[in-house]
C-alpha cells in the first residue's frame, strides 16, 4: 500500500483523532520542510516517498496549514507545523538557494531537532556556504542518496528496496531534472 499523508487520510473530517495516536506513533512519517518557491520539488519528493510506502507530512496537504496561510496567521501556521513535526519521525529539509530567504525552514529544523527527530538535508547543487546547523543531520546530494536514505528509514525495507531500485532507474523518474545525478 503506498504511503500517504498519515494525519489527514481522504474522507476524514479532522486532521487527527486521538484513536489514531497509537497507530500513528508506530509509523514512519517524513516531515518535508521547504521554501514555498520550492513546492514543485517538495511535491515530487513527497510523491516519490509515498510510492516507496513511506508516509509524509507536507504543508500543502494539511488543511490546517493551508487555512493558516489563507488567513495570514503565522501563529496558527507555527502550531500546525509543530503538530506535524510532533507526529513525524523524520524531517527532510529541502535546501535550495531560495532557502536563505525563509524564516520557516530554520524554524522547522529547530523544532525537529529540539524534539530529537532524525534530520536529513537534501542540498541542491547550486547551494554554497551552508550554515553549521545543517551539519546536525544526514546530507543527501542526489537522487541516489535519496533512495539509499529512503531504504534505510523504511519500515517495509524489503519492499522499499525493490521499489527504490525500480524507481531510481526508471526513465520517467519524477526526480530527474529536479535533482542532480552525479
Amino acid at each position: 500500500m503506498p504511503g500517504r499523508n498519515l494525519y489527514y487520510p481522504p474522507g476524514q473530517a479532522a486532521p487527527f483523532r486521538k484513536s489514531e495516536s497509537l497507530e500513528a506513533a508506530s509509523k514512519i512519517c517524513v516531515f518535508i520542510s521547504h521554501k514555498r518557491e520550492d513546492i514543485r520539488i517538495a511535491r515530487a519528493v513527497g510523491k516519490e516517498l509515498k510510492k516507496l510506502e513511506i508516509n509524509i507530512w507536507l504543508d500543502v496537504e494539511d488543511p490546517i496549514s493551508r487555512l493558516a496561510v489563507l488567513l495570514g496567521s503565522d501563529l496558527d501556521l507555527a502550531k500546525a507545523i509543530e503538530r506535524g513535526i510532533i507526529r513525524s519521525t523524520h524531517l527532510l529539509a529541502l535546501i535550495s538557494s531560495k532557502t536563505k530567504e525563509s524564516w520557516w525552514v530554520p524554524f522547522e529544523i529547530g523544532c525537529a531537532r529540539g524534539r530529537k527527530k532524525e534530520l536529513t538535508f537534501f542540498i541542491h547543487e547550486e547551494v554554497e556556504d551552508l550554515p553549521e546547523y545543517l551539519t546536525f543531520g544526514r546530507t543527501i546530494l542526489d537522487k541516489y542518496d535519496f533512495y539509499k536514505w529512503a531504504k534505510k528509514i523504511s519500515p517495509e525495507r524489503p519492499i522499499t528496496e525493490m521499489l527504490a531500485k525500480a524507481r531510481q532507474s526508471s526513465p520517467d523518474n519524477p526526480l530527474d531534472g529536479l535533482l542532480p545525478d552525479f
